[in-house]
This record gives structure tokens, C-alpha cells and sequence, in this order.
């Protein structure tokens, strides 16, 4: 009897063990989170991921895990996931306890079982998600910067056309421009358009042109504000994580100390 209590015994004291090794663990990946995003450095004209290389893996290691029809759904489901957070349209916290209904709307596992994804692999897709949603709007508004560019150049280069138009207001000149709409959600369209043109015609484009390009100037403007604002919100959100992380660590060290004890 004695023996089978010290077996017992030993094999508590080995699993609490490994566990405390395994929460220390990700107490250290938990810290590489916190410190590794700074909003305050962050260079709006471009997008460097702020997650470190042992978290990227984790959250490539999760997808990989999945059954392969699933993973490109995931992957899809996560990027949502990480635009409604940064939206303020899912509340960071629920990443503890995803409803059925929620695992289903974002995919981000086996729909038949709510509990399948579980509160760490939830918040790796959502890291993930965040920073492939703020990537591409940082590629839209590096992508309207470089629109910006290219109007005023269009402009410059028709004004010098019609400066030295020649004698004849009637004769037609070939000209490239590009034109760039947005629809009322901000999305832009761009199309290339090359046309024969008199002066008169030249001089109506160009007018087009400066409007355009100040449409898309402030568009860029608008765009840069709001990307600096998702910053801060990716921010708080990791704050947040981190937070819950942590506290689920500190439960659960507590409990390992009390069975010790």
C-alpha cells in the first residue's frame, strides 16, 4: 500500500512538472508578444511584421494541422477574425471561449466541436489575423501614395502638352493617364485610358486630372489617419491578449501549487 502511494506520488510530482515547464514556456513566448510590437516606431509607408519567428510557427504549425480542405478557410476565417477585432465588431476577450456559432462564422477549426481550437490556438489565429488584415491596408495606402504620384505626374506632363501645343488648337495629340474612382465604401478602381485629344479636350482632362489627384491625396491622407488608429488599436488588442494569457498562466501555476502542496 505504501509503495502504490509513492508511485502516486512520483507520478503527480512528474506531470506537475512537466506542466510548470510547459506554462513557463509560454510565459517566455507571451513576453516575446509583448515587447516585439512598438506602434510608436511603426513606418506607415511599408508593413514589418511585429510577430516574432517562434509565434509565426506556431500559427503556420496550427493551419498545418488542420485537414488540408480546411486550412485555405482558416486562413480566411482568421483574417476576418482579425478585421472584425480591429473594427471593435468581436471583443478580444471572447477569444477565451468561442462560442459554437463563432467557430463556425470565422473557421477557424473543426466546426463539429467548439472547444477543438481551444483559447491559445484562438489567439494565434487571431495575432495572425490582425497582422495580415493591417498588412494589406498598409499595401492600400502605400498603394494610394504611389496613385498620388503617378497623377501628378500625368498632370505635369499634360500641362507641358498643351503649353506647347503648336499653332493649331484642332490637331489631335495621343495621351496616357491613368483614372483613378473611389465607390462610397473608399475602394478604389483604376483604369488606363489612352485617347487622341485636341487642346480644348487636353485642357478639360487636365482639369479632371487636378481634381482626381487631390481626391486621391486626400483619400491617402484619410487612409494614413485610419491605418495609424488600427496601430493603436493592434496594439491594445495585443495588450489585451497578453493580459489573458497571463492570468491564465498565473491560474494555472496556482493550481499546480496547490496539488504540489
Amino acid at each position: 500500500m505504501a509503495v502504490n502511494t509513492i508511485n502516486k506520488v512520483d507520478k503527480v510530482q512528474t506531470t506537475t512538472s512537466v506542466d510548470a515547464y510547459k506554462i513557463e514556456k509560454q510565459r517566455l513566448d507571451i513576453d516575446k508578444i509583448t515587447t516585439s510590437y512598438d506602434v510608436t516606431s511603426t513606418d506607415l509607408s511599408g508593413f514589418t511584421s511585429s510577430l516574432d519567428p517562434d509565434t509565426q510557427a506556431q500559427i503556420n504549425a496550427y493551419y498545418a494541422s488542420l485537414p488540408e480542405e480546411m486550412q485555405e478557410a482558416a486562413i480566411a476565417g482568421s483574417l476576418k477574425l482579425g478585421e472584425d477585432i480591429l473594427n471593435g465588431n468581436f471583443v478580444v476577450t471572447n477569444l477565451s471561449s468561442l462560442t459554437a456559432s463563432e467557430q463556425t462564422k470565422y473557421v477557424l477549426g473543426p466546426v463539429s466541436d467548439a472547444q477543438t481550437v481551444g483559447t491559445q490556438n484562438a489567439i494565434l489565429c487571431a495575432l495572425g489575423g490582425m497582422e495580415s488584415w493591417l498588412r494589406g491596408f498598409a499595401e492600400d495606402v502605400s498603394a494610394n501614395t504611389e496613385l498620388s504620384r503617378e497623377l501628378r505626374n500625368c498632370y505635369t506632363e499634360l500641362a507641358d502638352m498643351i503649353a506647347n501645343w503648336g499653332d493649331d488648337p484642332e490637331a489631335e495629340q495621343e495621351f496616357t493617364w491613368t483614372e483613378v474612382t473611389y465607390d462610397e465604401d473608399g475602394n478604389r478602381q483604376v483604369t488606363t485610358r489612352t485617347e487622341m485629344l485636341n487642346k480644348a479636350g487636353a485642357e478639360a482632362l487636365l482639369a479632371e486630372l487636378d481634381t482626381m489627384k487631390q481626391n486621391v491625396s486626400d483619400m491617402t491622407e484619410l487612409k494614413k489617419f485610419d491605418l495609424q488608429a488600427k496601430y493603436q488599436d493592434y496594439s491594445l488588442a495585443v495588450n489585451t491578449i497578453t493580459n489573458m494569457m497571463k492570468q491564465d498562466n498565473d491560474d494555472k501555476m496556482k493550481l499546480i501549487s496547490n496539488i504540489k502542496a
